[in-house]
């Protein structure tokens, strides 16, 4: 930005003009590209009166240019002010650091992002497998009642109950987390949405019925 616009200073009509076009410019390759890669839309201006095709408005264009004229006439000079302050070589350590978050942070949320279809797909093989135990569990249940009852097979029937329990526990841990993150993301991209998402939203809603139905019960 700065080495874009920077030599505009002083020239604000100018800087609002160049940041107002520069930057919506931007908007749009950043948009279009997340949404190549990752199938979804993480904003949409379609709400907007003046936009195009939802990934940028007038709104937010305008908004861009008093940020260009904000940031280069008054935000960056005071930094760097106070920047000069600072020891160079405490500087250096400082961006280094800075920049390995922010490194770190964008490779965490990437594959967050890309694994969200694999958690989904765990999630469900594991109630695929609760399913099953638990059809298990109830047909023994019924052969009990028409066999006599061994000490080997109460057994198994601990054993499989056991299972399943550890099953429910680690299934909820993984729904809880990847709720969390979703929730997240949705508070910081109201508009992203895809088939994953709904779902794990839907099913967080539903379980929460189904929490509140099962307390009126007791």
């Amino acid at each position: 930005m700065i080495l874009i616009i920077g030599h505009l200073k002083g020239n604000m009509i100018a800087l609002f003009l160049v940041s107002l076009i520069v930057l919506t410019f931007w908007e749009y390759i950043v948009g279009v590209l997340l949404e190549k890669i990752f199938k979804t839309k993480y904003w949409d201006y379609s709400d907007h009166k003046i936009n195009f095709q939802g990934r940028i408005c007038l709104t937010n264009s305008l908004a861009w240019g008093f940020l260009g004229v904000g940031f280069i006439e008054y935000i960056h000079p005071f930094i760097v002010s106070q920047l000069e302050k600072v020891d160079p070589e405490l500087f250096h350590v400082i961006i280094y650091i800075a920049l390995g978050i922010i490194v770190l942070d964008t490779i965490i949320s990437i594959i967050k992002i890309v694994n969200i279809k694999s958690a989904l797909e765990k999630i469900e093989k594991i109630n695929e497998e609760i399913r099953k135990k638990i059809k298990d569990l109830k047909e023994r249940g019924k052969k009990k009642t028409e066999e006599i009852e061994t000490t080997t097979e109460n057994v198994k029937m601990k054993n499989d109950e056991i299972s399943v329990e550890k099953l429910e526990s680690r299934r909820n841990r993984m729904s809880e987390r990847l709720y969390r993150y979703v929730y997240r993301l949705k508070q910081a991209f109201p508009a992203i949405n895809t088939k994953e998402i709904t779902e794990i939203l839907n099913k967080r809603k539903q379980n929460k019925e189904n929490d509140s139905e099962d307390k009126g019960r007791k």
